[in-house]
């Protein structure tokens, strides 16, 4: 189902053509996984955070928590040449969006392959590339993913087909 990834995948991975988000999304996470996270991005990354689309210091994520039912929250990671967009909508569960267009080199997609490798070593838990799909469930994501960075063999696979 799964095969090591090969060196030129990354064009059908984010094949400019299919109008639709991507989403790296981490399943079964609570706050202290959130938090580890915001930590560890903020130290690597430049992060754009708002609320409302006013910018504003990154909080703690119990602060998050508190304020996403009140304010449009956005976290803006600058990778080289693209961002990735966090919404801050599920405790349980990370989604942090791309578009497939912005990844339009090897070197782009080798930045978001480290990138979600970067949180399955972190989260110690897998982390899949799944198009977005409002209505499906964990289980069906998951079936649907693109790719997936595993910590146990510190990898990207991608599914085969």
């Amino acid at each position: 189902m799964w095969k090591p990834l090969e060196k030129n995948a990354y064009r059908a991975i984010f094949s400019a053509d299919s109008r639709a988000l991507l989403e790296i999304t981490v399943f079964e996470v609570g706050v202290d996984d959130w938090q580890r996270l915001l930590d560890h991005l903020a130290a690597r990354f430049l992060l754009i955070y708002s609320e409302d689309g006013v910018q504003t210091p990154l909080p703690k994520f119990e602060i998050i928590r508190q304020r996403r039912n009140q304010a449009t929250l956005l976290m803006e990671v600058m990778l080289p040449g693209f961002t990735i967009n966090c919404q801050f909508s599920d405790d349980g569960q990370i989604q942090m969006d791309l578009l497939p267009e912005d990844v339009n080199s090897s070197e782009k997609a080798e930045a978001v392959f480290q990138f979600m490798l970067a949180i399955a070593r972190l989260l110690n838990k897998r982390t899949f590339l799944v198009p977005e799909y409002a209505s499906a469930d964990s289980q069906r994501l998951c079936e649907m993913a693109i790719c997936m960075a595993d910590p146990e063999n510190s990898s990207v696979f991608s599914r085969s087909t």
